[in-house]
């Protein structure tokens, strides 16, 4: 619902009274007064700046209140399909004023009750600013909003999805029988081989907000202290970064010891923990291998129809092929590109050639999962993993957090992490944590 105020009753135009030219000092002080402005009021208060900003860069998107020139809406699309309308008002106390009274939100795809935890932690997020540094609230709102709403979607739906569930166990003895293996991540695994998990935080800090354990210490004691045959490296500072390697079943608990009690030593707003990449071994091999077969089959079957296209470029300017014939055909030419690439990439990787035999049943049993008989087929994943195989894809011998040195205040910690794992050809996993942040 957009808030509108009660037009001001005059006997001339309100717009008259901004647009007409004249030197009457009191007409001026009067215009001022009826949209809202205070007499020292102008473009170099903070409130001033920021409307200037933000008129800038949404200039379609941004409706102000009737009347009010410190009053207004934005409505923004985000994510492509999520509609969100905030409706600011910036105050004489403006940025000094907290958050609930400058914004309000609307955001018809969050249920309320995950609406207003959303709503909560984005004003801990604006009443936490510093405001020598980030003036702007509401500039800083609407891109933490473009940062944050994807998640407490997909907490929403997570929440949804938990509720089903559990409904659906009320309703069957054998659900309830089976629940806890069904919500172990042990039953997540294929093939409990090697596994590496590169994270990030929003920020890690070895202080707490309020008084609290070590965090860093906290981290230690998980990775050593627990029974995990954990290596790796945490990064400290804003953005913060984690990678940690091992078995999967070692790894995957880690993990939800981090999501639950490392969570506890965090700020409820900053605890977003990302997993931005996993690399498996030899589930990714295995992966990589089904999916060349894939990409062969469908050559050999030229499901790309790459004999028609030819066919169809002789007489395209004759015929006349339609404009969606044309985009459909540009199409299949990049599924073929694509089909032919992933089969190079893996027969060069393997230094050998796929046979049809092995195409055939590769294809004939689907991609390696719980549900089918891929022991039999992906024998590296049914004669299971040794200790020592897993031992021998680590690249860390321990695990470490990296605080850039004494003194430092973790500034460094970014660009030593960066070198590091750069000379330890693990770039990509560097970028994996961090390239988000400037996408």
């Amino acid at each position: 619902m957009k808030l509108q105020d009660t037009p001001p009753q005059h006997h001339h135009q309100p717009g008259a009274l901004i647009h007409k030219a004249t030197d009457d000092r009191t007409m001026a002080s009067f215009a001022k007064a009826d949209y809202g402005f205070e007499e020292d009021d102008d473009e170099d208060s903070p409130r001033g700046q920021e409307i200037m900003v933000l008129q800038s860069m949404y200039e379609e998107e941004m409706e102000f209140s009737f009347g009010k020139s410190f009053e207004f809406d934005i409505k923004l699309m985000m994510e492509e399909t999520h509609e969100v309308t905030l409706h600011a008002t910036l105050s004489t106390e403006y940025p000094d004023a907290k958050a609930q009274s400058i914004l309000s939100l609307q955001i018809p795809a969050l249920e309320r009750s995950t609406f207003d935890i959303m709503t909560q932690d984005l004003n801990s997020e604006l009443d936490g600013l510093d405001l020598e540094e980030e003036p702007m609230k509401v500039l800083h709102a609407i891109d933490w909003l473009k940062e944050h709403i994807e998640e407490y979607l997909e907490q929403q739906a997570s929440l949804k999805s938990s509720k089903a569930a559990a409904a659906d166990k009320q309703n069957s003895s054998a659900a309830v029988a089976n629940a806890s293996s069904v919500s172990s991540p042990a039953s997540k695994i294929i093939c409990n081989g090697f596994m590496r998990e590169w994270c990030s935080f929003v920020s890690l800090y070895k202080d707490s907000y309020i008084a609290g354990p070590n965090r860093f210490e906290v981290l230690n004691n998980l990775a050593n202290q627990r029974g995990l045959a954990i290596t790796g490296l945490a990064i400290a500072g804003k953005p913060g970064g984690l990678v940690v390697e091992g078995r999967e079943s070692d790894v995957m608990d880690f993990m939800n010891l981090m999501r639950t009690e490392f969570f506890e030593t965090l700020n409820p707003r900053g605890r977003k923990l990302t997993t931005r990449l996993q690399e498996r071994w030899p589930l990714d091999y295995e992966i990589d291998r089904y999916e060349a077969a894939r990409a062969r089959k469908n050559l050999l079957e030229d499901l790309h129809q790459r004999a028609r296209r030819e066919q169809e470029q002789g007489v395209a300017k004759t015929k006349g092929n339609k404009q969606n014939k044309v985009l459909e055909n540009e199409r299949l030419a990049a599924w073929e590109k694509k089909d032919r690439q992933l089969l190079e990439v893996f027969e060069n990787m393997r230094k050998e050639k796929m046979t049809d035999e092995e195409m055939n049943v590769l294809v004939d049993c689907g991609p390696p999962s719980m549900g089918n008989n891929a022991s039999q087929v992906y024998l590296r994943l049914g004669q299971g993993v040794a200790g020592s195989d897993v031992d021998k894809q680590r690249k860390f011998s321990n695990f470490t957090v990296l605080t850039g040195g004494n003194n430092s205040g973790y500034e460094t910690a970014y660009q030593d992490a960066g070198v590091l794992l750069t000379n330890m050809d693990m770039k990509h996993g560097f970028d994996a944590m961090f390239a988000y942040r400037f996408s």
